[in-house]
């Protein structure tokens, strides 16, 4: 017995194809049976003791679950439409805004799907490796059809696991860039044209302190921005 479990520890250390007389020796030695008996009561052993919830996937938040449920998140990567209201006036600004939302839609859309394509491939290669090695060590240790099966659940939760983490990403991506263009078109409506330009300008001239108070803002506009573009402003009290 001694010298078949010497000789398991070798082909342990081998590719079974650069060691055929090793795995020859094991297949034939008149202690194989037990050796096997031994294996399989501590397989079962091993198997009572697994925790059935070790694989479940932690439930996303409720705007991601929103976002990943009814494909809702392929829909907005496939017909993005900028998130402006209705009444909005779509001018040169508006088209810009809508520019980078659908060039950065676009991107986040390429992302996925290659990142999805790219575990789906790496996912089945990891099954045939794993049914390829459990096949060449059917000679060594005592292999069934639930250890296969087991290994392939295995392979496939962790990969739906890492698949709903990647879709989490890109949902998070898309809400984030979808909340600056809904921020940037509601301080279009809060300021005038005419506002945001000097605000802009004032802002690149003086990067130290941005903000005019109300009366900066009123002798810079000479008199020609509302009070309800000047109520808007930062610091109105500076």
């Amino acid at each position: 017995m001694e010298a078949l479990l010497l000789r398991l520890n070798d082909a342990m250390n081998v590719n079974p194809n650069e060691a055929p007389r090793v795995y020859y020796e094991m297949s034939n030695s008149k202690y194989r049976q037990a050796l096997m008996e031994v294996f399989v009561e501590r397989k079962e052993f091993i198997r009572a003791q697994l925790d059935p919830t070790f694989y479940e996937i932690q439930p996303p938040s409720d705007q991601i679950n929103q976002m990943l449920k009814k494909r809702k998140l392929q829909k907005v990567l496939d017909n993005p439409i900028l998130p402006i209201c209705q009444e909005d006036e779509i001018d040169e600004e508006t088209e810009k805004l809508e520019e980078v939302y659908l060039n950065k839609m676009g991107e986040l859309k390429n992302l996925l799907h290659s990142n999805l394509q790219e575990l789906q491939q790496g996912c089945e290669r990891i099954k045939a490796d794993f049914c390829r090695v459990l096949r060449s060590q059917q000679m060594l240790r005592p292999i069934d059809h639930q250890d296969l099966s087991r290994a392939l659940e295995s392979i496939r939760r962790k990969h739906e696991i890492t698949e709903i983490e990647t879709k989490q990403t890109i949902a998070n991506s898309v809400m984030l860039v979808q909340t600056r263009i809904a921020e940037a078109t509601k301080r279009r409506r809060n300021f005038s044209k005419e506002a945001i330009a000097i605000l802009q300008q004032y802002y690149d001239n003086h990067l130290a302190h941005p903000y005019p108070n109300q009366a900066t803002l009123y002798h810079q506009s000479n008199n020609r921005i509302t009070k309800n573009d000047a109520k808007f402003t930062p610091n109105n009290e500076v």
